[in-house]
């Protein structure tokens, strides 16, 4: 986050990935941005890879955030609780009191999102704890206390929360997954055939892309190895 990419240009043995504070040169280069970031025109990527920002704006972020209350008292909640807000309404929040812990996270997807890319923490804070009072009370609202929130769709190097397909571009993902001149490897959940929009399938799809990267890298040695032995063999002719 301090030092994001701006530009990322193959060279003749691999990648020069260019930051504010410099360039960095290497074999190759993982890419894990979101598709926003992707489909945007923060990041230049090398000529030709029109297709993967295509396939990364097929594939747009929804809109999720967070907003995390400390349980002042005890007694409030029960353990392990788990409520929603008026189910009639989309912007409802969905609150959870995880592994008995003294917090509740309240899930916003959606126009209650919205709130908060729009007006900010404070307004998510008050949002969550009017509906909290709804549900159990005028009493609670004394029983908790704001903590953090998330800012996922206000964040530029993010600018949403996970991919959803278009309608009919379920096949973006395989297309985004692909690698660009065996040089830039594409990973996150937005890249995964079936476990998209979890944390797993991020994982799972950056050992995937790990495994894509080290094969073009050891394929290149080899390839080094046979014209080096074939220099020789010319030469010794």
């Amino acid at each position: 986050m301090a030092t994001p990419a701006e530009r990322i240009e193959l060279t003749t043995d691999g990648v020069a990935v260019t930051t504010r504070t410099g360039t960095v040169r290497a074999g190759a280069a993982i890419l894990t941005v979101s598709t926003a970031v992707l489909a945007g025109d923060a990041l230049r990527l090398p000529s030709g890879a029109a297709p993967w920002r295509e396939a990364a704006a097929a594939l747009p972020l929804g809109r999720n955030e967070k907003v995390f209350l400390e349980i002042r008292r005890d007694s409030a909640f029960a353990p392990d609780s788990h409520a929603y807000g008026d189910l009639h309404d989309p912007s409802s929040a969905s609150s959870i009191r995880p592994n008995g812990w003294p917090v509740i996270e309240a899930f916003l997807g959606g126009d209650g999102a919205r709130i908060l890319q729009e007006e900010g923490p404070a307004a998510g804070f008050a949002y969550v704890s009017a509906q909290l009072v709804a549900l159990f009370g005028s009493e609670v609202a004394s029983a908790i206390r704001p903590l953090a929130a998330t800012s996922w769709s206000r964040m530029a190097y993010i600018g949403g929360a996970y991919s959803c397909a278009l309608p009919g571009e379920s096949r973006a993902r395989a297309r985004l997954a692909q690698p660009f001149e065996d040089r830039l490897f594409f990973a996150g959940e937005a890249t995964h055939p079936f476990d998209f929009t979890t944390a797993h399938g991020a994982h799972d799809s950056g050992v995937r892309a790990a495994d894509e990267a080290l094969a073009a890298l050891r394929g290149r040695v080899h390839a080094g190895r046979r014209d080096g032995l074939a220099a020789g063999t010319r030469a010794a002719r």
